[in-house]
């Protein structure tokens, strides 16, 4: 597909869905995957490619025998973007709806051909976008198939219910798995002591699209703000150890008047910093907030 061919009105009421969230397959047809592949599903693409590149940064690599199941696949964005990164390993594919899973498969094979499937074995769960369309059963059902992994990486958007959501199960599961990222310890979180702030930041997005007139027009199509795409992350794992981590900045800076104003998420709490101007710019916060800065 084309972006000339793409079905605004499809992703118009798609998004619709994904604001207000019901039961039942969504994925009616193929040229709405292949239109949300295009657009919704690259900004998904970006995300998950901080995500990784972030781990990858800090140290974290796969264990070479784990199988990546990718849950609530989509289009498989996730996955796709997870070969990337750490390259190819034995997959399997989970959703509600079998168009999305052969959509996904077809575009595993596209980029990855050598990629295999398998069913069996320990495995890595990749999670994507997928809290809003829990019921409590489907949650449980859910954190039975993380409770079963050996490791996870968990995306979602970087509003504040999503984050608290992702903060009070990261505070579930804490005593299975050692967390990973994005914190920079294994204590209970300190965000709730700030009531103004929450666990997020912001994506990179190329400059080019700026200048392209279909993301223009995928803007003012879907009303989205391009410049901005927040994001909240957990990534666990079992049976392993992480080194003490820097302070990590949340959200965005806040800019007065020969200085800035943080939020620092380190390994006693959460609390509130003001930085000089002269200090933000040495450590890139004054040209952008960029992804997950971290402040020593």
């Amino acid at each position: 597909m084309q972006w000339s061919e793409i079905d605004w009105g499809a992703l118009r009421s798609l998004r619709d869905v994904f604001l207000n969230p019901g039961e039942g397959d969504y994925w009616k047809s193929l040229s709405l995957l292949e239109s949300y592949d295009l657009s919704f599903g690259q900004r998904i693409a970006w995300k998950w490619e901080s995500v990784l590149r972030d781990l990858k940064n800090r140290g974290w690599k796969p264990h070479a025998g784990w199988r990546v199941v990718d849950w609530g696949c989509g289009t498989g964005r996730a996955v796709r973007c997870y070969f990337s990164a750490f390259g190819q390993a034995p997959y399997s594919l989970i959703d509600r709806s079998e168009l999305a899973t052969r959509y996904a498969e077809s575009k595993i094979r596209e980029e990855h051909p050598e990629a295999i499937r398998a069913s069996s074995g320990p495995y890595l769960l990749l999670l994507s976008h997928v809290l809003n369309e829990q019921s409590a059963i489907t949650e449980n059902e859910l954190l039975r198939q993380v409770a079963g992994a050996e490791a996870v990486i968990w995306v979602e958007p970087g509003t504040r219910e999503h984050s608290a959501h992702l903060v009070a199960l990261r505070e579930k599961l804490r005593e299975a798995f050692t967390v990973i990222a994005p914190c920079p310890h294994q204590g209970p979180c300190g965000i709730s002591k700030e009531p103004k702030a929450w666990c997020h930041s912001f994506a990179s997005v190329p400059a080019s699209i700026f200048q392209d007139p279909r993301w223009a027009r995928f803007s003012k199509e879907l009303k989205i703000d391009l410049r901005s795409l927040p994001v909240s992350f957990l990534a666990l794992q079992k049976n392993t150890t992480v080194p003490t981590l820097p302070n990590r900045l949340l959200g965005r800076p806040k800019r007065l008047k020969g200085s800035y104003k943080v939020v620092l998420c380190t390994e006693t709490g959460v609390e509130m910093a003001q930085i000089r101007s002269k200090q933000a710019r040495e450590k890139g916060l004054a040209k952008s907030p960029g992804f997950f800065k971290v402040l020593n």
